[in-house]
């Protein structure tokens, strides 16, 4: 029933959502992974490298870090 409501409601809808924050996370992981090395074996020791530390190390936290 209020018009200030209905107002806002009406802009709200008509905004456009963008996923802005992935997109630029998305962005942000390609430049560094091709700012490592130019090979691709390299690569995918690094990233087999990294998957394994995450099993192991479930909390990434500085104190679980430290243990």
């Amino acid at each position: 029933m209020d018009p200030t409501f209905k107002t806002m409601r009406e802009n709200a809808m008509k905004l456009r959502i963008v996923n802005d924050t992935a997109e630029r996370g998305i962005a942000l992981i390609q430049a560094y992974n091709q700012s490592l090395t130019k090979d691709e074996e390299q690569k995918q020791y690094l990233l087999r490298t990294v998957h394994e530390h995450r099993k192991t190390c479930l909390e990434p936290t500085k104190g679980a870090l430290m243990k």
